[in-house]
């Protein structure tokens, strides 16, 4: 299950609380991850949005002149309390045997869990019972 708003439209990356934190451009509302807001201000000024193209005039390069999306914040803080994968936006189904922890399919095929041995959650539950 992809919550694309959860997603930087740049990157594709799923927002999170550190490097993709969620800001906003305060020209236009937009919202994009700490990593690319970065990207943008380091290179020529003004930064342009990358969707609208309209620009905003930075008085420091500073990520702090991007507000924080306290609201997608919120979002990603609420997703995680629902087994979802933080790096996919995926529900964790499988446990990695290797690592001792839920993961999503996207970490075992393509992922930082590609080649462990995993086992279907509803599996362990049932072995449990």
């Amino acid at each position: 299950m992809q919550h694309e708003i959860f997603t930087c439209s740049i990157c594709y990356c799923p927002y999170d609380e550190d490097e993709r934190l969620p800001r906003i451009i305060p020209i236009c509302g937009h919202t994009f991850c700490s990593t690319c807001l970065v990207k943008l201000y380091e290179g020529e000024l003004p930064v342009k949005c990358p969707l609208d193209k309209k620009t905003y005039l930075l008085k420091r390069r500073r990520l702090e002149s991007f507000p924080i999306n306290y609201s997608l914040k919120q979002g990603i803080q609420d997703t995680s309390n629902l087994n979802l994968c933080r790096h996919h936006n995926e529900a964790l189904t499988l446990f990695c045997l290797q690592d001792k922890k839920r993961v999503c399919s996207c970490c075992v095929h393509c992922g930082e869990h590609q080649g462990h041995e995993t086992k279907h959650i509803t599996e362990l539950k049932s072995k449990a019972e």
